[in-house]
């Protein structure tokens, strides 16, 4: 089972704990690219993944090559934006 989520706040409590323990997902994946250009922003926003899941932040063409490369297993993808959906 898989989530994606539009929320401005991308992650924080009820994505990383509310759904993350519902899903169980392998990664948990923020596609931003203006986020994904900053090392210091991508770092700040992978705090708030629990130690359980690997962390991504991805640029939005970078997040499609990523999920498409996913083989069964569960992932939380969060965008800011319908757009960017």
């Amino acid at each position: 089972m898989n989530l994606i989520r539009v929320d401005d706040r991308l992650i924080h409590g009820q994505v990383s704990v509310g759904w993350g323990s519902y899903i169980k997902p392998k990664y948990m994946i923020i596609a931003d690219d203006e986020i994904s250009s900053d090392k210091t922003d991508s770092e700040l926003y992978l705090l708030g993944v629990p130690f359980e899941y690997e962390g991504k932040v991805l640029s939005i063409t970078e997040t499609v090559k990523f999920i498409d490369s996913l083989k069964d297993c569960n992932f939380i993808l969060v965008l800011k934006t319908l757009k960017d959906a």
